[in-house]
């Protein structure tokens, strides 16, 4: 059976993570040394392709994001993905976590839950002073049922990914 984040998320794993804001709504603040405030995020992945992301805190709004990179090592994921507000400005989010799927062939369905740290390492335009850290959670619920068909290896996976994030940021 092939494992069920890389049918669904490709380069992202399941570790992947985003944080972000939109244009209208966010504030950025001029001062160098701004405190630390709590930060939250919820992303939702799903296997249509569609990645999308909610924010609040220092970095607030909703926004599109793209898995970058990931590097399986043991049991361990190392992930990089990128967040873009609909003005154009970015910010780049580097992941480090463990995940853990029970597929039930009775259902056809992959249950995947996991979690790990995560770091803002950057950002450009309006989120070039984005700075952050945190844990998040990873939950999926993914079918490989087409008709009455229960295939793992070559069925199309359908489902959806949530990714929250609880931390500290600053902008």
């Amino acid at each position: 059976m092939k494992h069920c984040y890389r049918v669904l998320f490709g380069a992202a794993a399941v570790t992947g993570f985003v944080i972000g804001g939109q244009a209208m709504g966010f504030a950025a603040s001029t001062a160098g040394a701004a405190p630390s405030q709590a930060q939250s995020i919820v992303i939702t992945i799903d296997t249509s392709g569609s990645s999308i992301f909610t924010a609040s805190g220092p970095i607030t709004g909703s926004g599109v994001y793209a898995p970058q990179t990931s590097r399986p090592t043991g049991g361990v994921s190392h992930s990089t993905g990128l967040l873009t507000l609909p003005d154009g400005s970015s910010f780049t989010v580097k992941t480090v976590g463990r995940q853990s799927d029970n597929f039930d062939p009775t259902t056809c369905i992959d249950t995947i839950t996991g979690g790990g740290n995560y770091i803002i390492t950057g950002g450009t335009g309006a989120l070039s002073n984005a700075q952050g850290s945190g844990h998040y959670t990873v939950s999926a619920s993914i079918s490989f049922l087409l008709g009455s068909v229960c295939d793992p290896v070559n069925n199309p996976a359908v489902g959806i990914e949530t990714i929250t994030g609880s931390g500290q940021g600053k902008m």
